[in-house]
């Protein structure tokens, strides 16, 4: 955690047939127009917004399916340290989310 709204995650390797395989995980950064911006992943199952290890950031505060024009869409949205998030992601493919903040924080 870099402050209360801000996340990057670190260490996010995972070995696989004798290989490792490193990517950046999770994360929650300030965008040039104020806003906050991130990947996570989410856990439909505990209704959770976590890293790529699974430990949680914050509860889902709604979770909303639709179609979309390729797959179905989910919609979530979740408060960090005071502040709204929405996201939306195709659960078809995967449980990667992209999220912003509602407002710009500064």
């Amino acid at each position: 955690m870099l402050n209360s709204n801000l996340f990057v995650e670190r260490d996010c390797k995972v070995d696989f047939n004798g290989q490792s395989f490193e990517s950046g995980g999770a994360y929650i950064l300030p965008c040039t127009d104020g806003k906050l911006r991130g990947m996570v992943y989410v856990n439909q199952k505990k209704s959770i917004v976590a890293d790529w290890h699974g430990n949680e950031i914050a509860r889902l505060d709604t979770f909303t399916k639709f179609r979309g024009n390729y797959c179905q869409m989910v919609k979530i949205t979740f408060t960090l340290s005071g502040v709204k998030f929405i996201g939306l992601y195709c659960d078809e493919w995967c449980e990667v989310c992209k999220v912003w903040s509602t407002k710009p924080v500064r």
